[in-house]
């Protein structure tokens, strides 16, 4: 019998030892994993801000345009109003025409992918706005479609404002 017992102490030994490093090796590898996990998240995190963040710069340059464009149809409206007592009936210049176009697909487009709910309907309203002044039927609707629509542009660039505030905020904290 005692020539079994160093057998049976080193079957134990071994089993134990083996048993230990399963254990280590599990831990390692779920630390890892975790690790590659957290990295992930991390990368999807940062390319969403950058996404966002680059959607609202964009968004705003979009937002501008559409008001400069607006602002020169409307200019050209009152032009010829002056000039023939009748409102709306001009032609706009076809290039004229076509950057109204883009501004709003282009803004349509960057809208749809900012997550702030608030933004999207502001830029729902000052599009409202802008299509009333656009599609007015006299001089006094487009003024008064351009008179409301002035904050709500001034409040929408400074709500884009607060968010890409928050988003370098968030990312000098990380």
């Amino acid at each position: 019998m005692a020539g079994w017992f160093p057998v049976v102490t080193l079957l134990v030994g071994y089993v134990t030892n083996s048993t230990s490093d399963w254990l280590t090796d599990r831990r390692i590898l779920k630390r890892e994993r975790e690790a590659r996990e957290a990295t992930k998240r991390e990368t999807r995190l940062e390319r969403r801000t950058s996404f966002q963040r680059q959607t609202l710069l964009e968004l705003q340059d979009a937002l501008l345009e559409l008001a400069r464009t607006e602002a020169e149809m409307n200019l050209f409206d009152m032009r010829a109003y002056r000039e023939t007592g009748e409102w709306h009936k001009g032609r706009f210049a076809p290039e004229l025409d076509e950057r109204n176009r883009m501004a709003n697909a282009r803004t349509a487009v960057l809208t749809s992918r900012v997550r702030d709910e608030s933004i999207r309907e502001m830029v729902k309203k000052f599009k409202d706005k802008t299509t009333a002044a656009m599609m007015s039927t006299n001089i006094d609707e487009c003024r008064a479609a351009q008179f409301e629509g002035t904050p709500i542009f001034t409040g929408l660039t400074e709500r884009i404002g607060e968010v890409l505030r928050e988003i370098d905020e968030d990312a000098n904290h990380e």
